[in-house]
């Protein structure tokens, strides 16, 4: 979504920008991704069971265990953001848009690790249809946050960045 309105609002290199920047941004998901894919397993192991009190500590040592190593690799991330993008060879012209936009959207990381966890208890458990709607909201309330900021308020990349970080933190919430 990002890149889409930007690319029509903003231009290519802001489009190129997103770009740039995306590695470190799917690495940053796919890991919060990767973490949670074992909790669904012990999820469904546990409800299953019938077993509600081992769900329910597995799911607070899975929210510290998480909270704890997002926030390194987002704080990592934030204050690496420009070496990182330098080792990704990122083009001079479009250095600034994607470090701008690197270090905001990094900023959601702690929402995709939450919203993954509870999706991967609530698919474990046999509710897919919950995840599903959450994940339908975040994905509609980034296209109206990004047109609205994009267009309507000018924000460029930073409007883009920070559309998907917030409707990341409500996809979360919900």
């Amino acid at each position: 979504t990002d890149a889409f309105i930007l690319g029509n609002f903003e231009g290519e290199g802001a489009l190129a920008a997103v770009g740039a920047s995306s590695a470190v941004n799917i690495l940053f998901v796919m890991a919060a991704t990767g973490f949670t894919s074992g909790l669904g397993i012990l999820a469904a192991r546990y409800y299953g069971a019938k077993q509600p009190e081992k769900l329910r500590k597995l799911l607070g040592s899975y929210s510290i265990i998480l909270t704890a190593v997002m926030v390194v690799l987002v704080v990592f991330g934030r204050v690496h953001a420009e070496k990182l993008l330098v080792i990704m060879n990122t083009p001079e012209d479009i250095f600034a848009q994607a470090e701008t936009y690197l270090r905001i959207i990094l900023l959601g990381g702690p929402f995709v690790v939450i919203y993954n966890m509870y999706s991967a208890v609530l698919r474990g458990t046999g509710n897919s249809k919950a995840p599903f709607v959450c994940l339908a909201i975040s994905g509609a309330l980034n296209v109206v946050l990004d047109w609205i900021l994009i267009k309507w308020y000018g924000l460029g990349i930073a409007g883009a960045a920070w559309a998907t970080t917030a409707s990341q933190a409500i996809g979360a919430l919900v």
